[in-house]
């Protein structure tokens, strides 16, 4: 799989984080041990929200995606197949609230 790359959300160092450094769960530039998702009461109810809604545990980058949602806006750009839709479905039907947006990058391209 291509390496993902989200800008400055290394919650190690600030800088840049890979799908790679999400996966090992250490950072590149510190080697430092990134964030342990579970210390948060609601990034667990969202866990355990999206195992009942889908029916499997998140992948570990939906789990980088809830925990980063949770906190700020999410603009999730990944290759087809990754659960961006069952992620921000979820996420929408987590929050209760009209706060995501879901437009398919092929709709943006033709309209554009």
């Amino acid at each position: 799989m291509a390496d993902g790359v989200f800008a400055g959300l290394c919650p190690a160092c600030g800088g840049d984080l890979t799908f790679a450094e999400v996966e090992s769960s250490t950072c590149k530039s510190t080697g430092g041990r990134l964030c342990s998702f579970g210390f948060d009461d609601e990034f667990e109810r969202v866990l355990g929200f999206f195992e009942a809604a889908v029916g499997a545990s998140p992948r570990v980058f939906q789990k980088l995606w809830g925990y980063v949602s949770l906190r700020r806006e999410l603009a999730a750009v990944a290759p087809t197949g990754m659960g961006k839709t069952s992620f921000s479905t979820v996420m929408a039907l987590f929050l209760g609230e009209e706060r995501l947006q879901i437009i398919p990058y092929s709709f943006r391209r033709r309209s554009l």
